[in-house]
């Protein structure tokens, strides 16, 4: 399909995306850059960059919003697990982390962006979950991060 259509980006983030399902995240990085303008990455994306803060390839927007919330460097070894594909060591290393508004802000990215991990949750409830977590945060900005990664989708 892209050879057929090689301008449509939405093709190549869907690229992008299963070659990070596949656990080649490095690789699927990579190919989105090559392929895909800053200005075209769409919000499909948006958790992937945020889960293993490539602050180089976000979107102008998104990159502002996850400047202004602190504490992101107490993350860089979820961030490295992410970076080299191992989702379910990054999964653990986040779960054994002190409640706090940013580490609920990486479960619900990591859920979200690593759906085939979770086959318990509906559509209809991960929904739920993320409005009412985004709603009830104590920190402005990690709730407005996790507004402008859903701001395409009309979530709020």
């Amino acid at each position: 399909m892209i050879l057929m259509n090689p301008e449509n980006s939405y093709l190549h983030e869907a690229y992008t995306i299963s070659l990070i399902n596949q656990g080649r995240f490095s690789e699927g990085m990579e190919y989105l850059a090559d392929h895909v303008s800053k200005s075209r990455r769409l919000y499909m994306i948006s958790n992937y960059f945020i889960l293993a803060n490539l602050t180089d390839l976000m979107d102008d927007t998104l990159l502002e919003h996850l400047k202004s919330i602190k504490s992101i460097d107490h993350y860089s070894d979820f961030h490295e697990q992410i970076r080299n594909g191992e989702y379910e060591k990054a999964k653990l290393w986040l779960d054994s982390q002190q409640e706090s508004d940013l580490k609920q802000m990486y479960q619900l990215l990591f859920e979200d962006a690593f759906k085939h991990l979770n086959t318990e949750m509906t559509y209809d409830d991960f929904f739920n979950k993320y409005i009412e977590a985004t709603r009830t945060m104590k920190t402005d900005s990690i709730s407005n991060l996790l507004k402008e990664v859903k701001r395409y989708h009309n979530w709020f």
